[in-house]
Parts: structure tokens; sequence; C-alpha cells
């Protein structure tokens, strides 16, 4: 992922949090919420993947991580 996707990524999370904590906004809309929480749900797939990703080219280069 690059750089800017990631800082827009983040930054969508904490507004979201912050809109849900700090105001009534999706008490008085709830379809707002759920398309919001799709978002989420699409920002939590794709970071999965990635890191999935990022996960199998570290074991095809042969990287061990251990802990001592």
């Amino acid at each position: 992922m690059r750089h800017a996707s990631r800082i827009f990524m983040l930054g969508y999370l904490i507004g979201f949090a912050f809109v849900e904590t700090q105001t009534a906004i999706f008490r008085d809309y709830p379809l707002l919420m759920w398309a919001g929480l799709v978002v989420v749900l699409a920002i939590l797939v794709r970071t999965a993947r990635c890191a999935r990703h990022y996960w199998t080219e570290i074991r095809e280069e042969g990287v061990e991580l251990t802990v001592t």
C-alpha cells in the first residue's frame, strides 16, 4: 500500500470512531452508520490482504522470525 492510502485509511478509521463516540449522527441516520461500517470492513480486508502478501514475501525470502 502506498503511504497516502495508509494515511487516508487511518484518518477514516479515526474519523469514524470520533463521529460514533462524540455525535448523534449515527443514531439519527442508521443507514449512514451502516455505510460507514462497510467502508471500515473494506479497510480491514485490504489491510489483512496486504499483511498476508508481505508475510508471504518474507517467508519466500527465507527470513525467519524467532523469539529468543
